[in-house]
């Protein structure tokens, strides 16, 4: 009806379901081939994906959990950005800000490994590191956990600044997840070591730590 002009397009949280559900009534090659033959889907409808959380058994965690290998969402975007339909660069970016949109934990687990089957290079994380950043403060444990590990991978190839560090770590030390204790204890470790100015504030970041039960933290 919208391809015909007969109405207007839904600006509503269902539209970007329908699209969801829609994926399942046929297999992936068909189904790209559908996106393809209308431009204002991938221009505009597609990135819906990445704004709405879905309902039920609605959602691209739920339709991918139920899907057979090579037909789930994350296939169709993958193919969608290698022959260049799709923006990788906005993929990447769009998968991030999704996972700061409050959606349930399971939910939002589709977005960090969307956003890890695209491999990021060390040039597209380093261009994310805010991005990343951001999510260190999200009530979600596996989504910080996800975030802190692109930025230890950041580090290593190009150390972060000391500023950042200060800016987006902290909230890290609130976890209880050890992994997530652990591997901020090391960053700060890190720029300590390097930058003798953020050593004050590092240790202050690191004191938290001994408020964890866990003996390896402390």
């Amino acid at each position: 009806l919208v391809r015909l002009e007969l109405c207007p397009k839904p600006k509503i949280e269902q539209y970007g379901i329908g699209l969801i559900a829609f994926k399942g009534y046929q297999n992936r090659d068909a189904f790209i081939a559908e996106l393809r033959r209308d431009p204002n889907i991938l221009q505009e409808d597609i990135w819906l994906l990445f704004e709405v959380e879905g309902s039920g058994d609605i959602s691209l965690a739920a339709m991918d959990k139920f899907s057979r290998p090579g037909h789930l969402w994350s296939d169709v975007l993958y193919c969608l950005q290698e022959d260049g339909s799709l923006s990788r660069e906005r993929l990447l970016k769009a998968s991030l800000e999704a996972l700061n949109r409050g959606f349930s934990q399971f939910r939002a687990g589709w977005f960090s490994r969307f956003h890890e089957v695209l491999k990021p290079t060390e040039s597209e994380r380093l261009m994310l590191l805010e991005d990343y950043g951001r999510l260190l403060a999200n009530n979600i444990p596996p989504t910080v956990s996800f975030a802190l590990s692109a930025w230890l991978a950041i580090d290593k190839a190009k150390p972060i600044e000391s500023k950042m560090v200060a800016r987006y770590l902290p909230p890290c030390f609130t976890s209880q997840a050890k992994s997530t204790l652990l591997g901020a204890l090391s960053l700060v470790e890190k720029v300590c070591k390097r930058d003798r100015d953020f050593r004050k504030p590092g240790l202050k970041m690191a004191l938290q730590a001994l408020a964890q039960e866990n003996a390896e933290v402390q």
